[in-house]
């Protein structure tokens, strides 16, 4: 059988919810993780563009050095995840990237930016990074 994308030690999956604007990242530890190393360098990654039900997958993560906090812009024609923010606020989103990487049971850290958000900038797409254990634990039905 064919690992699905996810289950691949270096998968990184990058979805876009056009209606929404809303992009989750997901994939094994080392995926989030190589993402981090890309945020905090103001590099660029790639991500697996396979098929993904009722969103658009992004094939790479375009980050860039530029003044103030971090805007998540997604470009579901070009295929792209654009970041863009200074040092310190890209330093902050790739902290929750590791960490999120890190867990040991499902979950999910939604980032969505408030009024004084720590870093993301005002009109920064939603942001969820899953667990590399999925998303969010189902729950027993109640008896």
């Amino acid at each position: 059988m064919t690992p699905r994308p996810a289950d691949r030690e270096s998968a990184l999956r990058v979805l876009c919810f056009p209606p929404s604007r809303e992009v989750i990242v997901a994939g094994s530890a080392r995926g989030p993780r190589a993402l981090a190393a890309a945020v905090t360098a103001a590099d660029r990654c790639t991500a697996d563009p396979g098929p993904a039900a009722g969103a658009t997958p992004l094939a790479a993560v375009e980050v860039r050095d530029a003044p103030g906090p971090v805007r998540i812009d997604a470009d579901p024609a070009g295929r792209a995840l654009r970041v863009r923010g200074d040092r310190a606020h890209r330093a902050a989103l790739a902290a929750v990237l590791r960490d999120t990487a890190a867990m040991t049971a499902g979950g999910q850290v939604p980032a969505d930016h408030y009024l004084d958000h720590p870093f993301l900038a005002e009109g920064s797409a939603p942001l969820v990074v899953e667990s590399p254990h999925g998303g969010m634990p189902r729950r027993a039905a109640a008896p």
